[in-house]
């Protein structure tokens, strides 16, 4: 079966290339006429995605078919918008572009909106979407600090700690998903909601809270929010307050709720687990200097002996050094499998492989794997799990394809 966007892909791929619209009179008729022709076949995969979905039964045939055309859509969308920024183009026939380019958005936000349970959130933004995009954001946001400013925040570490994540959507990062602006502007409306319902004396907890309660888990953030402790904490000069002050910190970040599938970072650690952790090692710290002398036995002879003091571990850096993944067990042991089998480490087999990999990668059940617990996943290997790999890789290509 052939679906009626691969007619429109070939439409726009080959028929408007600027290059071939030389074999058709350019003139107001013609341009008319293949502006009409993207009409119809516009409505025409949008009728037939409505029949395909509504036929499918499995949950997952109809993902992977909601996926594969918002992925292909956004290839053609940023084709078309490559087509009519070409600076030796009459306007008329940039105008054709444009309008060509509109029935494709168009579909585009019907699956976002009809088919949003299935729409890929995870996908990049097309290029002229993350244009418009940017400068809408970034206009809401100097209107958020503003306001932050006025309703007390006076702390610009803070306010810059947050703007950090929104100059990267203003500047050169291309690979953009509808996550990440859905992220930066629900953060928006939130931090703009603080603003009229907060007293000045409280804002800055109350941004605090938020952050972590929206899985703000950017390295800056993290530095921040611990140098804030650090401070206050050498202000108290009793060791027994400063462990109250700090395991009080604990059950307040503890009692912060969090965001369900909300981040910053999808594939980093939650900013609640690396700062709640971070403490428990400072707290830990300090009991053991707050321990005093033990006593030990070496044959027969009693010795007191002062408690071994270290330097408090920075617990961050310890999680930085697993990579968090997105999959599941089975689903890593697959990809170790099949980069080996296709030549991808000469000299080394996936068991010699894992040894140097595994204890660094971790997922949501598991902090660091052995290689030994990666190869047990080689009995779970279904055709579930290679579908899922499948599409990943499926995606990186696509990826690639995008790179200028």
């Amino acid at each position: 079966m052939e679906y009626e966007l691969e007619k429109w892909d070939r439409f726009i791929s080959m028929t408007l290339q600027p290059s071939n619209l030389g074999n058709f009179i350019v003139n107001e008729e013609s341009l008319r006429l293949l502006a009409d022709q993207s009409e119809t076949k516009r409505d025409a995969v949008r009728q037939q995605m409505i029949q395909v979905v509504f036929s499918l039964t499995k949950e997952k045939a109809i993902a992977l078919f909601v996926h594969q055309h918002q992925a292909v859509l956004i290839r053609l969308i940023d084709q078309v918008y490559q087509y009519e920024r070409q600076e030796d183009l009459e306007i008329p026939v940039k105008n054709m572009y444009h309008e060509i380019g509109a029935h494709l958005e168009f579909v585009l936000h019907f699956i976002e909106n009809y088919f949003d349970k299935y729409f890929n959130f995870d996908e990049r933004l097309p290029v002229s979407y993350l244009e418009n995009a940017a400068t809408y954001i970034a206009n809401r946001f100097q209107l958020c600090k503003d306001a932050l400013r006025r309703a007390g925040l006076k702390d610009e570490k803070l306010i810059a700690v947050i703007s950090e994540s929104f100059e990267d959507l203003c500047g050169e990062r291309k690979h953009f998903t509808y996550r990440d602006l859905r992220y930066r502007d629900t953060l928006i409306t939130d931090l703009a909601t603080l603003c009229h319902s907060q007293k000045k004396e409280s804002i800055h907890r109350a941004v605090l809270e938020l952050l972590i309660h929206s899985n703000f888990n950017s390295n800056r953030f993290f530095h921040y929010v611990m140098s804030v402790i650090h401070e206050e904490i050498k202000q108290i000069p009793v060791i027994e307050e400063k462990i109250e002050k700090l395991a009080v910190h604990v059950k307040e970040i503890a009692q912060i709720p969090p965001r369900p599938a909300f981040e910053l970072q999808p594939r980093s650690p939650s900013a609640k687990l690396i700062i709640s952790e971070a403490i428990e090692k400072e707290l830990h710290f300090l009991r053991s200097f707050n321990a005093g002398p033990t006593i030990y036995t070496n044959r027969n002879n009693i010795h007191p002996s002062p408690p071994v003091v270290t330097e408090p571990c920075n617990t961050y850096e310890a999680v930085r050094q697993q990579v968090f993944l997105p999959f599941k067990g089975a689903e890593i042991y697959l990809l170790h499998k099949a980069f080996i089998d296709a030549g991808g480490a000469p000299g080394e087999i996936y068991k010699t492989l894992l040894e140097k990999t595994a204890v660094h990668l971790a997922n949501k059940t598991v902090k660091g794997f052995s290689a030994e617990s990666i190869c047990k996943y080689s009995d779970k290997v279904t055709p579930e799990v290679k579908d899922d790999v499948k599409r990943f890789l499926q995606k990186m290509i696509r990826n690639i394809d995008s790179y200028d």
